[in-house]
C-alpha cells in the first residue's frame, strides 16, 4: 500500500478548491451542513461510507484516491480497460459467430446485458452487401 503524505480532510478540502466550488456549494449539493463540510476538511470529524461514496460520485474520484491509498484519481484504472477491451473482443466474436450459430449469440448476449444482437444482425447484413 503506497506511503502518502495526503489526508482524506486535506484531499476532500484539495478537490473542492480545485473544483472552484464553495463550502457552501459542496456541501447543499452533498446534502450536508457547510459546518459538517468543514469538519471533514479540517478533520474534527470522520465521515461514514455512504457520504465517502456520494465524495467519489461528486468529484469523479477513485475511493483509494479520496482515501489516500493511491495518487491515482482516475476511476478507470487497468481493470477497467481490460474489461472493456474483453467486451469489446467478445462483441467482436458474438457478431462473427452470428451467422454460424444464433443460439451462441444469444447465451453471450445474456451473460453481456451491453450486446444487442439486432446490431449484429445489421452488422452481418452490411457486411454482405459489401462482399
Amino acid at each position: 500500500m503506497p506511503s502518502l503524505k495526503r489526508t482524506f480532510a486535506s484531499t476532500l478540502a484539495e478537490l473542492r478548491r480545485t473544483s472552484g466550488l464553495s463550502q457552501r456549494q459542496v456541501a447543499n449539493d452533498l446534502k450536508i451542513s457547510q459546518a459538517l463540510l468543514s469538519h471533514y476538511e479540517n478533520g474534527a470529524r470522520e465521515p461514514g461510507l455512504n457520504f465517502v461514496c456520494r465524495v467519489c460520485d461528486y468529484y469523479n474520484v477513485s475511493a483509494d484516491y479520496l482515501l489516500c491509498r493511491s495518487n491515482n484519481t482516475r476511476l478507470e484504472g487497468a481493470s477497467a480497460d481490460a474489461a472493456r477491451s474483453f467486451l469489446k473482443q467478445l462483441k467482436q466474436l458474438m457478431e462473427a459467430a452470428y451467422e454460424n450459430d444464433e443460439k451462441i449469440c444469444q447465451m453471450v448476449a445474456q451473460m453481456v446485458p451491453t450486446y444487442h444482437p439486432e446490431e449484429a444482425q445489421k452488422a452481418h447484413r452490411e457486411a454482405a452487401e459489401v462482399h
